[in-house]
């Protein structure tokens, strides 16, 4: 019988590691901080090359803004699908595709030097459908008649 080996992949990079040497939540950031093995990272790892940032929770306080952007957004989803009906399952496919879009708009921005605008503009993408979907739940099922 042969032996499996659990592989996993960095959350931050493209390396794998196998099961013996990873952990939950597992990077090659962590490897380097516990173990201090710069030699069995990659040199095509990006983290050494890139800054850590925070950004500091701002508690909302240009929310009408952002409601206007949602609004705005709302208005341009109509105009390209028109009102949809779906089910819940179908709406939490286009909100974590949307979500994926975020991901990679902020990994963008993050790894390449991509503009911060496009993290803005997924992030109300985001916001403007999963408000669709908390609309329709406090309304019941979400039926034109209700």
């Amino acid at each position: 019988m042969s032996k499996v080996v659990e592989i996993k992949k960095c959350h931050e990079c493209p390396h794998y590691w196998s099961r013996e040497w990873w952990h939950a939540p597992f990077n090659c950031s962590l490897v380097k901080r516990l173990w201090g093995w710069p030699d069995v990272i990659p040199d095509w790892c990006p983290l050494p090359n890139v800054p850590q940032v925070e950004w500091h929770d701002k508690q909302l306080v240009i929310i009408t803004a952002l409601f206007q952007d949602v609004l705005a957004e709302q208005e341009r989803q109509v105009a390209k699908h028109g009102v949809q009906t779906r089910s819940p399952f179908e709406w939490l496919a286009y909100l974590t595709e949307e979500m994926g879009e975020l991901s990679e708009a902020i990994c963008d921005a993050h790894y390449r030097g991509g503009a911060s605008g496009h993290i803005h503009d997924e992030a109300i993408q985001v916001a403007t459908l999963a408000l669709k979907i908390a609309e329709m739940a406090k309304q019941g099922r979400g039926g034109a008649d209700e």
